[in-house]
């Protein structure tokens, strides 16, 4: 074996973009993955939220989370990423809301009087230098004091148009989003 030039594989988007996703049940949680990290999502925090329809103890968490990280790896192979986009383990949502971003925070929400995603990254021209965190909830979508510990933590509510999204849409959905307002598909 000789070792040659090294060539360099830049798929990286510049913009950071995080994922806060509430666990889906099934193989959905795995077509989440999936397609942020091929649409080069950069960080990812699954979350145990009050109406997520998947319970898990410590000991289903653990395998969870060696099955996500190969989940991952697959998918960085298959869109020729040479760099895994972080997988936090499991976490409640107030814990991940202290370890958040300093871009831009937005809740996902099909709240019709919420800002819209392209109007709210219009906004904030900085979003592409500080990065993004999309915060998305689960099937049964977020309680009341959910949505009121993420407004407080400065998340703005984002809709992403007239429909209700499902769980595995709506994180894929506005990661594509932001990738083609402040990403690498502008």
């Amino acid at each position: 074996v000789r070792i040659g030039a090294e060539v360099a594989n830049d798929t990286e988007s510049p913009l950071s973009i995080t994922l806060l996703q509430g666990v889906a049940r099934g193989d959905k949680m795995d077509t989440i993955l999936q397609k942020a990290t091929e649409l080069g999502v950069s960080r990812i925090v699954p979350l145990l939220l009050a109406r997520s329809t998947v319970k898990l103890g410590a000991d289903g968490i653990a395998r969870r989370h060696e099955h996500w990280l190969g989940v991952i790896a697959s998918a960085c192979e298959q869109c020729g990423r040479s760099r895994l986009p972080r997988l936090e383990p499991a976490a409640q949502l107030e814990a991940a809301l202290e370890t958040g971003d300093d871009g831009l925070k937005l809740l996902l929400s099909p709240d019709a009087s919420a800002a819209s995603l392209p109007a709210l990254l219009s906004a904030y021209p900085q979003a592409a230098q500080h990065g993004v965190c999309l915060l998305a909830g689960p099937e049964g979508g977020f309680d009341a004091n959910e949505i009121a510990q993420a407004m407080a933590s400065g998340y703005k509510p984002a809709r992403l148009g007239p429909r209700v999204l499902r769980t595995e849409t709506a994180g894929i959905a506005a990661i594509t989003a932001v990738q083609v307002t402040a990403g690498d598909w502008r």
